[in-house]
């Protein structure tokens, strides 16, 4: 009984399920009715799971019940292709008249409202707009934004604070970096401090150290020129020289040979070694505004009694890799942002890397070596490592070609290359098919500058160069625009490429190095070439690879060039498509 009250649906997946076949109540009744009461067993009714439905039954349906100019597509009129409307291609001045006006004026009046990580966002990237894009009153309502969120920041949100602060108002506002490290002296946030988290700290400070009391090596220098004379004009007994011409501008470090400073020396020994901190009391100690005073003597205090303890504690715990590394990024920051006041950990940093020194490899010394460089800092008791170990010959026999060039380069810039030279020379002479443009640049610069200790070894090594300059040759058409680049200015140092009279006059130079027997790497006749030779195919290689070069590629290759007075006149031959770069027209105005 319940069967017969299921729908169609319901019995035809019972029977399915089942494995029974029904006739439905309707054909049933529909038999009964035409057979008059026969029996049932005997008529030739069919399963309606066999009967098959006609094909395109359903699609001719649905185009009865559908009308034919449904399927028919429409013919578009004029008026209805006018009335497309194309997408209008976005204005080059939208980001600077459109976007940022409105960014602006929702940051200026919106921006107590935003969440903490969304303020410090947005204070980021403001940040890195130029300076004449962006509106004081938009960095004063992000740092008053700041302050009044200080309270949910955590610890490596303030010290990014404390560099976006810098770099959006200076020292405008310095109730900002009292609220920082406010926060900073929390228990819980302090707690949750990490080295890399000081080092950033301490960083910072250099920063704002340097910003708020801009010491150069010049003002140094000014100051203790002044000092003398004064000296001078009190003492008349005094032989002290002084220049001839009062407005003269004193002589920039970067201008003299710098490596000639050390930091170490008598002068420093004393305020360095009574506390880690002394390097930047000393550079400070002559502020004149009392709240600028107050700020940074505050910000020493806090790193003297807090940081800088806990770095020098943590950085025990590193290996000689990490140190390198960490050595390597303060080099690398401050050729980037002109850090030179990291003298404290700079200094916690060479005394854990001479003690690990011993299980130090000398990649790792080299690396070291040349971040000293960089830094314009002068170790004497590293550098004496670094010239025992170059002397051993087990250490330097599979020595990379590419440290080995610039290890060349960095001991030349501390004046220390002729003491290890000769050990140095049958290892540039075995890398010579392997050293690259940037390789050969390095070289050929102190081949230029430095001064070696006889003229016989400068002749030697300007015969290896001049092997690495025909070998270089061989593969100037698979140069990039950067190699290329290098290349030329080692050509320019080397003073391989003719002049603009030896260029007129057709009297090309010869390039001809002495080769050894066991020196194959080249054939006969790529072993010989001359000036004129070497300009045609660096002109053509410049040609090659002209809409390979991007904008600062071709003003650092104009600028090099214009640095050699003898080979300026070859901006003449550059490609034509420099001529407005070379020579920038003059403005409408």
């Amino acid at each position: 009984m319940r069967f017969l009250q299921c729908s169609i649906v319901e019995r035809y997946r019972f029977c399915v399920f089942t494995g029974y076949r029904f006739l439905t109540i309707s054909t049933q009744k529909s038999v009964t009715d035409s057979t008059s009461g026969s029996n049932v067993t005997n008529l030739n009714v069919k399963d309606p799971l066999k009967v098959k439905k006609p094909k395109n039954a359903t699609t001719k349906a649905k185009k009865q019940s559908v009308p034919e100019e449904f399927f028919t597509p429409p013919d578009l009129s004029d008026a209805q292709e006018k009335s497309v409307v194309l997408r209008k291609p976005i204005p080059k001045n939208f980001i600077r008249e459109t976007l940022l006006p409105h960014l602006e004026h929702n940051v200026a009046y919106n921006c107590m409202k935003f969440p903490p990580d969304v303020v410090l966002q947005i204070g980021i990237a403001y940040s890195k707009l130029p300076h004449f894009i962006r509106q004081r009153s938009i960095e004063d309502a992000l740092v008053e934004a700041f302050r009044f969120r200080m309270t949910d920041y955590s610890a490596p949100d303030c010290i990014q604070l404390l560099n976006t602060c810098l770099t959006l108002q200076g020292l405008r506002c310095l109730a900002v970096y009292d609220d920082i490290v406010t926060r900073l002296e929390v228990p819980y946030i302090f707690n949750s401090i990490n080295s890399l988290n000081r080092l950033g700290i301490c960083s910072s400070v250099s920063r704002i150290l340097k910003h708020s009391q801009m010491i150069t090596d010049s003002d140094i220098t000014t100051s203790t020129e002044y000092t003398n004379g004064e000296n001078s004009d009190n003492n008349p007994n005094s032989n002290t020289e002084t220049s001839g011409n009062p407005g003269e501008k004193p002589e920039n470090l970067s201008e003299r040979n710098f490596v000639k400073l050390n930091m170490y020396n008598d002068n420093y020994n004393d305020k360095y070694h009574v506390s880690l901190i002394r390097p930047w009391s000393y550079i400070v100690k002559g502020y004149r505004d009392r709240k600028i005073a107050s700020l940074v003597e505050r910000l020493l205090n806090f790193c003297e009694e807090r940081i800088l303890p806990q770095l020098e504690y943590d950085l025990k715990s590193f290996d000689a890799d990490e140190l390198t590394d960490l050595l390597g990024v303060l080099a690398q920051r401050s050729e980037r942002d002109g850090a030179t006041l990291d003298f404290p950990i700079i200094s916690i940093l060479m005394s854990n890397i001479i003690r690990l020194y011993p299980s130090t490899s000398l990649l790792n010394s080299l690396s070291n070596l040349s971040s000293l460089c960089r830094l314009r800092i002068r170790h004497d008791k590293f550098l004496s490592l670094v010239l025992e170990d170059l002397r051993n010959p087990l250490k330097v026999t599979n020595i990379y070609h590419k440290h080995l060039s610039r290890c060349v380069w960095s001991l030349a810039r501390f004046d220390l290359l002729n003491d290890v030279l000769s050990d140095l020379m049958p290892h540039i002479s075995r890398n010579v098919p392997k050293f690259e443009p940037s390789c050969f640049a390095r070289l050929a610069q102190v081949s230029r500058f430095y001064t070696f200790k006889d003229e016989k070894t400068h002749k030697e090594f300007n015969n290896q160069l001049m092997k690495i300059t025909l070998f270089l040759l061989t593969k100037l058409d698979a140069f990039s625009p950067k190699e290329l680049t290098f290349f030329i200015a080692g050509l320019f140092c080397m003073r391989l490429l003719p002049d603009e009279k030896t260029f007129t006059a057709r009297t090309p130079s010869e390039i001809k190095p002495k080769f050894e027997k066991d020196e194959r790497y080249l054939t006969k006749a790529n072993k010989s070439s001359n000036s004129l030779i070497v300009l045609s195919k660096v002109l053509e290689a410049l040609r090659r690879l002209d809409s390979e070069f991007d904008l600062l590629e071709i003003e650092r290759l104009i600028s090099t060039t214009r640095s050699f007075e003898e080979y300026e006149y070859l901006l003449q031959k550059f490609p034509e498509s420099w001529a407005n770069i070379i020579n920038p027209p003059e403005d409408m105005n």
